[in-house]
This record gives C-alpha cells, sequence and structure tokens, in this order.
C-alpha cells in the first residue's frame, strides 16, 4: 500500500517537465543563497536559537531534492538514479560548505560554524534517503 502511494508520487515527480524542474532548482538556489547571507540581525543579548540548524537541515535537504529532480548531472536521466542522488549530494554538500565560507568573507556579522555544515551534511544525508525510498518505488525502478 505504501509502496504503491511512493510509487505514484515518484511518476507524478516524473512527468513534471524538466524545464520546469529545472527552474525551481534555480529559484530555490537562488532563495537559498540571499536567505544564507543576509546580514545577522541582533536583537538585545539574544543568541542563536536552534530552529537555525532546523532550518540549515531542511533548506540543505530542498536542495538536495531538486538537484536530484533537475536530473543532475545529466539531461536524459531520470530523478532519482544513484548516480544522480550521489552528484546531486555532492552538490548540496559543497554548495553548503562554499555558503559558511562567503558569509565568514562577504556578509556583516555573519560567522562560518561547524555545526551549520554539519546540519546542511544532515539535511542532504535525509535527502539522499529519501531519494534512495522513492528510487526502490517509482514504477520504472
Amino acid at each position: 500500500m505504501m509502496l504503491n502511494m511512493l510509487g505514484r508520487f515518484v511518476g507524478f515527480l516524473e512527468r513534471i517537465p524538466l524545464a520546469a524542474r529545472r527552474r525551481m532548482l534555480t529559484y530555490y538556489g537562488i532563495a537559498l543563497i540571499i536567505g544564507t547571507h543576509i546580514p545577522r540581525l541582533k536583537l538585545g543579548q539574544a543568541r542563536t536559537i536552534p530552529i537555525d540548524k532546523a532550518l540549515h537541515v531542511v533548506a540543505f535537504m530542498g536542495l538536495a531534492g531538486l538537484l536530484m529532480l533537475a536530473c543532475i548531472p545529466r539531461k536524459a536521466e531520470r530523478p532519482f538514479v544513484p548516480r544522480s542522488i550521489l552528484i546531486s549530494a555532492a552538490i548540496a554538500f559543497i554548495w553548503g560548505g562554499i555558503t559558511e565560507i562567503t558569509q565568514e568573507l562577504f556578509v556583516y556579522q555573519r560567522y562560518a560554524s561547524i555545526k551549520d555544515v554539519l546540519c546542511n551534511l544532515a539535511g542532504v544525508g535525509l535527502a539522499i534517503t529519501i531519494g534512495f525510498m522513492l528510487r526502490k518505488a517509482s514504477p520504472l525502478a
């Protein structure tokens, strides 16, 4: 029952035109760059709240998922092929590392953080897990 539902979901995702999936990735990437490079607002003695880490997990899980859907690296591949899943994960992880470095270098009151990189990695790891689950459920797998 559950596998059948996941199979239908994967079929739905595969029917979205590749150009549309790539546009979604482009817009998401732009939003992610802007969102991760906004200067930190300091309100009194407030500390970094844990929701920041959850946002890193969700943001990079979304990035890796959209990279998979955009059939990175090759145009002819279907989403959720093992090679595409792993390359998408590598791109998302590298993106997260570069984001942390550029925050430190170019954005006022933003600092690189190992905790943020680990949260980015956790999000990418969740996306990999979901990608392989969806691959098993794919009607064409």
